[in-house]
């Protein structure tokens, strides 16, 4: 095919394997270059990956294939060794007694071809960011939003590296430490999450922004994924509200409790939310919900300090929060009727909002 370049060389299948899952995704075109060592480019217009295995190269050349079709022959080929060799129009794929053939694509066509930057905005362990990505990722919605909401964003103001996922109803944030002041925002979509995840070792990653993409580097993989532009909701300014009531209670407990309240929570007439109930007490709080089939009413003893509240959430959007927060004491702040709650955590602040009811409860 058009730009490809006559190659054949050797490599382990079990490396290829591992290095390939990381790089294949639908509908993604993979580049191979033989010279010196094998490189590897997928891509599918929005996000691309790079990578290297080194190789006994007999002839140095070049071929684009279906990175999906590629991979699958790989995981079903027998052998210890795979051999790669261009022919005509298309790749043949040796393994221990099996040859398989594979079209070649037009590399004229191949989507992008980046440089690595050459300056890095910050160098974090690879857990700090799967962290991140854990604590706030249940925020990140992907239908009915603004395209800017579909992302996660990643900010930094002086020594601090910031990461916010939101969907306007819920809101959660994770904090890190940088070593040197950085200034900067960029908005990761939350398609691409799962394959940044997929690279992240026991190392370090590091980040830049280059060229309207946002680029991760670990020590096997460069994952370059385009940035979504636009503004951004400041969780800010919602934690600059001050809560009119606090209340400090089990994790467990009221997770538990939200869960069985979920059973018998509304949904017909809220567009499938399911609504819960909460009402600030002395001493304590008390959880409704309650439709057609049935009503659940708990009440938790509590440690209280504030005014006593009534307002309305979406039981979901309070679970994922009280989970992420990972505390074994679950800090509840009520801004106020049909305002939002913030909960806050050793691993994040939590932000949900309030949902607007006129039923007495």
């Amino acid at each position: 095919m058009k730009g490809a370049k006559k190659m054949k060389w050797k490599a382990p299948k079990n490396e290829l394997i591992s290095i390939l899952k990381n790089m294949t995704f639908p509908k993604s075109v993979l580049l191979i270059v033989a010279s010196g060592q094998i490189n590897f480019t997928s891509s599918d217009n929005t996000v691309m990956t790079k990578s290297h295995v080194e190789a006994i190269i007999d002839e140095v050349g070049s071929a684009c294939v279906s990175a999906t079709v590629l991979y699958d022959i790989l995981t079903k080929l027998r052998g210890d060794y795979v051999t790669f060799e261009t022919k005509e129009q298309t790749l043949l794929v040796k393994g221990l007694k099996t040859t398989v053939s594979i079209a070649l694509l037009d590399m004229v066509n191949f989507p992008y071809q980046i440089t690595e930057p050459d300056n890095w905005l910050f160098t974090i362990q690879s857990s700090d960011l799967k962290k991140a990505i854990k604590k706030t990722n249940h925020a990140i919605q992907s239908e009915k939003v603004p395209d800017t909401l579909k992302g996660l964003q990643i900010q930094a103001s002086g020594n601090e590296l910031i990461f916010i996922g939101t969907d306007k109803k819920q809101f959660a944030m994770f904090k890190l430490e940088l070593p040197s002041e950085e200034h900067f925002e960029a908005i990761i979509p939350k398609e691409h999450l799962k394959w940044l995840e997929n690279i992240l070792g026991s190392g370090e990653v590091s980040f830049a922004l280059q060229d309207n993409f946002g680029v991760f580097a670990t020590s096997t993989h460069v994952l370059y994924t385009r940035t979504l532009n636009g503004p951004y909701p400041s969780l800010l300014k919602m934690l600059a509200l001050k809560p009119v009531c606090k209340i400090t209670l089990d994790s467990d407990v009221l997770i538990n409790s939200v869960e069985l309240a979920t059973v018998t929570a509304d949904k017909t007439t809220t567009k499938g939310t399911k609504l819960v109930y909460l009402s600030t007490k002395e001493d304590g709080l008390t959880i409704v919900a309650r439709n057609e089939l049935g009503s659940t009413n708990d009440y938790i003893e509590a440690a209280t300090e504030g005014d006593e509240v009534k307002v309305v959430y979406d039981s979901s959007h309070l679970i994922h929060a009280v989970k992420a927060a990972a505390m074994s004491k679950a800090e509840l702040g009520f801004v106020g009727a049909d305002s939002p709650l913030i909960i806050s955590g050793d691993e994040g602040t939590y932000v949900i909002s309030a949902i607007k009811s006129r039923e007495v409860f």
